[in-house]
């Protein structure tokens, strides 16, 4: 995990993940902004991490009805953070009673104190301890992902046979021609 890395949008809408960060680089530059949008499947523990948001969106929205929260489906978490303090928003939907359209839901939650920088009230709802170490879950597994740690099937290879397409041992694979490839991937002649 980077350490100057901030996640700044994590979503997954059941066929792309995409994650927004930034990086700041050490002597304080201006941070480089990066997305990835990719098609991997995510680990479990990134799918785990934006479900156990689920159970704060009813309280959030001073929703009572836990039927009524069972419905949310996570889409993404959106962070803010200012002077090391976390601020969120949830991404949810929920299938309407007619059963034909989306509610689109986006609870904001203030940073992890109940006032802001000047003293004033924060915006949403004050981040508890138990919600602050969901979305640090959630933090650490779009890391991981970002790292390049996602769930892989199979690679289809050339004959569908790992053994019989030469596989590398070393677990590399092999590039469209068949071979192992030269380390020099890239280079040009």
């Amino acid at each position: 995990m980077t350490a100057n890395r901030l996640i700044q949008k994590v979503s997954y809408d059941g066929e792309q993940v995409k994650i927004a960060y930034t990086i700041t680089r050490d002597g304080g530059a201006d941070p480089d902004e990066l997305t990835l949008t990719c098609g991997d499947i995510p680990r479990p523990e990134l799918l785990a991490a934006l479900e156990a948001l689920r159970p704060f969106v009813g309280p959030i929205l001073d929703v009572t009805d836990t039927a009524w929260g069972e419905a949310i489906e996570i889409r993404g978490v959106l962070f803010g953070w200012k002077h090391g303090t976390m601020a969120a928003r949830l991404n949810c939907v929920r299938l309407c009673e007619n059963g034909k359209k989306f509610c689109f839901l986006t609870p904001s939650l203030a940073s992890e104190t109940e006032e802001n920088e000047d003293g004033a009230p924060g915006d949403g709802a004050a981040l508890g301890d138990d919600l602050v170490a969901a979305l640090e879950a959630v933090v650490i597994e779009a890391c991981r992902y970002a790292d390049g740690e996602r769930t892989q099937g199979c690679l289809p290879l050339s004959d569908g046979n790992n053994a019989a397409a030469g596989a590398n041992p070393e677990g590399q694979g092999s590039l469209p021609d068949g071979s192992a490839g030269t380390g020099d991937a890239g280079a040009t002649e």
